[in-house]
């Protein structure tokens, strides 16, 4: 067999080498700056074959790759534990907006109850004001044991019962976003 190869050849002394491809060189844009990555610039851990490189937008890449394959492995892969997944996103998002028009409602009674209690006794039970009850358990109908009418007292507890949802609706959030 003949081998038809021609054997390689230094370049002459000044001689500019051929482009691999036929495209044409074309020149950057004005302002532009040409970056190039060579063989040297890239580094592989023989150990865990990673690639190891001092090169800042690199590294961020590579941090970006990693967190976009973790996020792929938390993910369900069978069609069962994808729909359970998707179940579960659904029911957090309803809680989530369930939480949300709570807050907004409690914000709009704070309001109404310091307009229409300002000058109510702190104990008054009558239904021409906003009073906060506390209702015991009966047989035929729920006994109060308690009415306050107080504003400061009622937009006290709505206050922090406002605070404790918004913790609640950030914390479904982050749930949601996971």
């Amino acid at each position: 067999m003949k081998n038809n190869t021609k054997p390689a050849t230094a370049p002459k002394e000044g001689a500019v080498a051929k482009p691999e491809t036929n495209k044409p060189a074309t020149a950057p844009k004005e302002g532009a700056v040409a970056e190039t990555i060579t063989a040297e610039d890239v580094k592989v851990d023989t150990a865990t074959g990673e690639i190891v490189t001092p090169d800042p937008k690199l590294a961020k890449l590579e941090e970006e790759i990693k967190q976009l394959k973790s996020q792929l492995r938390q993910e369900p892969q069978t069609i069962e534990e994808r729909i359970a997944y998707y179940h579960r996103k659904e029911e957090l998002a309803e809680r989530y907006k369930s939480y949300n028009s709570m807050i907004a409602h409690i914000e709009r009674l704070i309001e109404k109850v310091e307009e229409e209690n300002a000058e109510v006794a702190d104990f008054a039970d009558t239904r021409e004001i906003y009073r906060l009850r506390l209702v015991a358990p009966n047989n035929y109908k729920d006994e109060t044991v308690l009415s306050v009418s107080n504003k400061e007292l009622i937009n006290s507890i709505l206050v922090d019962l406002k605070s404790k949802m918004e913790a609640k609706a950030e914390q479904l959030s982050k749930d949601l976003a996971a």
